[in-house]
């Protein structure tokens, strides 16, 4: 789906558990396209007068062609956190 467009991604990134490392595991994020929605909706409203197998032209959808990849988002999140606390203990210096 995502190679035709038809995905609209948030973040294709994924984070696998790794217990030993304290990391808890999170899913890419995404959501069908809203014109593969209709899509979907129309073979829905033919169910009744028309065979799965019937013929449906599905054009290319306006989604990126991503493929989930493996990163250690919590890690970063972390990191984020750390970051952002030295800059306020370094304002909270500095007056």
């Amino acid at each position: 789906m995502s190679e035709h467009g038809h995905l609209a991604w948030q973040d294709d990134r994924y984070q696998a558990p790794i217990q030993a490392q304290g990391l808890r595991p999170i899913a890419c994020k995404w959501s069908i396209t809203d014109e593969f929605m209709d899509v979907l909706e129309s073979i829905r409203i033919r169910k009744g007068e028309a065979s799965f197998f019937d013929t449906i032209d599905v054009k290319r959808g306006p989604g990126q062609w991503l493929v989930p990849r493996l990163y250690p988002i919590q890690r970063e999140m972390e990191a984020n956190f750390w970051f952002d606390a030295d800059e306020r203990v370094e304002l909270l210096m500095a007056a």
